[in-house]
């Protein structure tokens, strides 16, 4: 008898955590503070002002930001910080970081989706990451994807030097930075005075050629780090 209680109670914790605590793990949770470093899935219930915070978000582990029609705003120096990688999904908006950058990861892959990003101080990047898939998205700034960047149905203008910048210097040269754009626009680039940017700035700047289909356009393309335009956008 004893061992038929036992059993019982092993079942029914079981069913417990499977139809309460399975299903909470897997909820996403509210942003509503700045300054948080968080991991999983989280979304923005109402804008988020990070006035007087140094970050919007840091990402520790994998995760992903749901925006839900709001913004996050302000952060010091980035808005939105990703270790791992991540994923952020509009509609919304990443704005206004006076000293930085909107959304950063340095080495892992990010995908942003239905987000419009503006404002970012100027010598650095509205988005960086180790590898960038940039869709349905509209940015002012510049956009960096150091191994791969893929923009699909998205617009890049507004960047004080180049617009799309991907790859990497090693001790042979210009390496990596593979990139394909689709349907998209990346025009309007290098706002700066040529004194501040060099000849190397363009809308697209790339250690690969950039793979472009009929639909996208672009104005000049260089060569990532040379004054060599690539031949493929309208003004080289």
């Amino acid at each position: 008898m004893e061992r038929v209680n036992r059993t019982a109670l092993v079942i029914v914790a079981a069913s417990l955590f499977l139809t309460t605590g399975a299903a909470r793990a897997g909820d996403p949770q509210p942003l509503t503070e700045c300054n948080q470093e968080v991991s999983g899935d989280f979304y923005l219930p109402t804008d988020l002002d990070c006035t007087g915070a140094d970050y919007g978000v840091t990402f520790v582990g994998r995760g992903t930001l749901d925006m839900r029609g709001f913004s996050i705003q302000h952060a010091r120096l980035t808005q939105i910080y990703c270790e791992k990688r991540c994923s952020i999904l509009g509609p919304g908006m990443v704005a206004d970081t006076p000293d930085g950058s909107g959304i950063v990861s340095l080495r892992r892959k990010v995908r942003v989706q239905n987000v419009s990003l503006h404002d970012f101080y100027w010598e650095f990047f509205a988005i960086a990451a180790g590898s960038l898939e940039l869709v349905d998205s509209d940015v002012n700034g510049s956009v960096y994807g150091r191994r791969r960047a893929v923009v699909e149905n998205s617009t890049i203008t507004g960047a004080a030097c180049s617009g799309l910048v991907s790859g990497f210097y090693k001790s042979v040269g210009c390496g990596g930075g593979r990139v394909v754009v689709t349907n998209s626009t990346i025009t309007g680039n290098v706002t700066n005075s040529p004194g501040s940017c060099g000849p190397k700035s363009a809308d697209i700047a790339t250690c690969a050629s950039p793979e472009l289909d009929e639909a996208s356009s672009c104005g000049t393309s260089h060569k990532y780090g040379e004054t060599e335009t690539w031949g493929v956008c309208s003004s080289d």
